[in-house]
């Protein structure tokens, strides 16, 4: 018996040290969740002035979403331990709890959930036993393989890309097969989501779950889908072509490997889906000097390609440098392939035109020449492509789009329309064109950066484009002076560097009643809130990169009464917003910030040696304090707070003044005028003390 206690005395011992070894897990989560906002702040390259993809910006790595998870794992999992000593104080209790409750993943109980939950398709145990290429129907499966044609360490592929290879070779007949292919795909779990988004539960890139690849290899190898050399690398094909490195892949000095011949030769007899040598895709992996006429030390029959991807097709703003190395021949020999259905140009330089000859590919539906940063205009023959259906000039030097555009009946997505100047060379397709056009859903329109929009009037069109759902506007130099009217159905806003100061200045809640989310990036926006003005149905609201951005979150609960997402990014006026270390507020989430984000730090004056008050304001924010207080006025510490965002507590002074102040309207006007007024609203002032301290006696 005495035994028995003496091992209960020590076990509430030693729990009694485990709690406390414990606790200062909270503190440390919290300062990883501080070091990967940084982190992830350094790798935002977008800065709030490019234009980027509206599907591009604001991603967080898999890796930072993996450890924050983790971190969360781990806090609470301290909460369950604590939790379940604190609930059986006395004897064998805790030993049962500790090998049941403890031992296992707390699940119902995390405060977040793991990252696969945050992503739609919740994907199911990866087991590798259980991810079976045969289970895949035959659609299914060669959307698949397409997958194996990327390196393996792969960070991530974006969704668009293998939507648009899968309706290039004809393996879905349109878009949304293509989005429900991908879906099944990720649910599976043969494919990871890759990179996520705080703001969005969708999954807009993926990766190879690891323990697929090998198999999925052998399956495209066995299949003759495609060719891989000793190394796994794919090589050219009878019917498909990887491009790498400054020749085809599989070619080293014109001559194959020996494991590519051997592969090939095994193929050969396995499979007979040679069809003549016909080349169906040549996708480039990451060459830099592209040529069609030789591939692979060899003539290229390119007349049946259905897909030609030559362009960039990563996610790293460090793209390597793309270009034709013979212009001209290149686009005319890809512009001889009638059965062409997918082509993409994307980041590829030198290209300042293209020729009348592109209306030769008349089965074209994707066309991507986003970021031809050369591309100066587009040729009427465009208006041939009658079943075009999305088409990209996003980062282009267009001056206008041409008039026959609006032959293209079938086009859904438009990114990079240009709103022409009025006195362009050509004769313009305008927004009442772009009204017309049954099918258009997506719609990112830019008004020149040179040059003012051509006239309110032209926007004032896009309120009769009837079934369009997604907007961008990417302004210029100049705004409008009168309001807009959106489209009744539209879903979603993001307005680009937006050169006027009040948002409500130019477009009203009331004409955007179906409006679910607001995005806004960059310009000089002051205002979006005030007055009567209510965006009862905005559920996802993201500013980033707002630098006069003013805002009260009380107001913005008033104004969006029923946002579930709110993104700050970039926005040092709104810096008491209760966001996450991401810049993410979720309605019903408790908001893990470090301590850093509620404290403030007193700024003494008296010492010598001092630093100057522009470093002690970039020392606050390096180490993100977000709070000072400031016991008297000093202009030079004002003047470094300008822009900061750091809210200031301000005091009077001594308190020798305070009776002039107390008794003299004309002094305290002249005190407020001179101390607060003069630096607002660049300097954000929460409070104004007054007093320092007691006297004694």
């Amino acid at each position: 018996m005495s035994t028995s206690n003496v091992s209960i005395v020590e076990i509430e011992e030693r729990l009694g040290k485990v709690v406390l070894t414990l606790d200062p897990i909270d503190k440390l989560v919290d300062e990883i969740h501080v070091d990967l906002a940084r982190l992830a702040s350094r790798d935002d390259k977008d800065g709030g002035h490019g234009e980027a993809d509206d599907d591009e910006d604001r991603l967080v790595s898999t890796k930072y979403v993996e450890v924050s998870s983790l971190a969360l794992q781990l806090k609470n999992d301290v909460k369950q331990l604590k939790r379940v000593l604190d609930a059986n104080p006395h004897g064998g209790g805790w030993y049962h709890a500790s090998s049941s409750s403890v031992a296992r993943r707390p699940s119902m109980e995390m405060d977040t959930p793991p990252v696969e939950d945050l992503l739609d398709g919740n994907p199911r145990d990866s087991d590798p036993a259980a991810l079976s290429l045969e289970s895949l129907d035959g659609k299914l499966r060669r959307c698949l393989l397409c997958l194996a044609a990327f390196p393996a360490g792969v960070e991530a592929i974006k969704k668009r890309l293998l939507l648009h290879w899968w309706i290039g070779e004809g393996f879905v007949e349109s878009i949304d097969a293509a989005k429900e292919c991908f879906r099944e795909l990720v649910s599976g779990g043969f494919l990871q989501p890759a990179l996520h988004r705080e703001h969005c539960r969708g999954v807009h890139y993926c990766r190879v779950n690891p323990s697929v690849r090998p198999r999925l290899v052998d399956a495209a190898r066995n299949d003759g889908f495609l060719e891989f050399d000793e190394e796994d690398n794919p090589v050219q094909s009878n019917r498909r072509l990887c491009l790498r490195g400054n020749e085809a892949a599989g070619v080293r000095g014109g001559n194959e490997t020996r494991g590519g011949r051997w592969r090939r030769r095994r193929r050969r007899n396995n499979s007979d889906d040679d069809d003549d040598g016909k080349l169906l895709t040549i996708y480039n992996i990451n060459q830099q000097f592209v040529r069609l006429d030789r591939v692979g030390g060899k003539p290229a029959k390119t007349k049946s390609l259905a897909v030609l991807q030559l362009g960039r097709w990563r996610t790293s703003v460090k793209e390597h440098h793309v270009e034709l190395a013979a212009g001209a021949d290149v686009l005319k020999r890809a512009f001889m392939c009638k059965n062409l259905r997918y082509l993409s140009l994307r980041g590829i330089s030198l290209i300042e035109s293209l020729p009348e000859s592109i209306g030769n590919l008349r089965e074209l539906v994707v066309l991507d020449l986003r970021a031809c940063h050369n591309l100066e205009n587009l040729p009427a023959s465009v208006g041939a492509l009658s079943r075009l259906e999305y088409i990209d000039v996003s980062e282009c030097l267009l001056d206008a789009m041409p008039e026959e555009l609006s032959c293209l009946s079938n086009l859904v997505v438009l990114k990079g329309f240009v709103v022409g100047r009025a006195q362009s060379k050509v004769n313009p397709c305008r927004l009442a064109i772009l009204a017309r056009m049954p099918r258009l859903r997506k719609l990112k329109l830019c008004t020149g950066k040179h040059c003012a929009v051509a006239g309110d009037d032209e926007l004032r069109h896009l309120e009769h484009c009837d079934n369009l759902r997604s907007l961008t506007i990417v302004w210029g130099t100049k705004g409008v002076s009168s309001m807009i009217a959106l489209p009744a159905r539209l879903e979603k806003l993001d307005l680009q560097r937006t050169p006027m100061n009040d948002l409500l200045q130019f477009i009203q809640p009331s004409t955007s009643a179906s409006l679910r989310k607001l995005y806004i990036r960059g310009g000089r926006l002051r205002a979006m809130t005030g007055g009567a003005a209510c965006w009862k149905n905005v559920e996802i609201l993201r500013v980033r990169f707002l630098k006069n951005m003013e805002c009260e979150w009380r107001d913005l609960q008033t104004s969006f009464p029923n946002v579930m997402v709110v993104e700050n990014w970039g926005c040092d006026k709104l810096a008491s917003w209760p966001c996450n270390h991401l810049g993410v507020w979720k309605r019903g989430e408790t908001v893990t910030r470090s301590a850093t984000s509620f404290v403030g730090v007193c700024y003494g004056m008296r010492g010598t040696d001092l630093p100057s008050p522009m470093e002690v304001v970039e020392l606050y924010k390096s180490n993100n304090i977000r709070l000072m207080r400031l016991y008297h006025p000093n202009h030079q510490v004002l003047s470094a707070l300008c822009g900061s965002g750091i809210g200031i507590i301000l005091g009077v002074g001594d308190n020798s003044i305070l009776e002039s102040l107390g008794y003299d309207q004309a002094a305290a006007t002249n005190w407020v005028r001179t101390n607060v007024q003069a630096y607002s609203p660049g300097v954000s002032f929460q409070y104004i003390t007054v007093g320092m301290r007691s006297q004694q006696g």
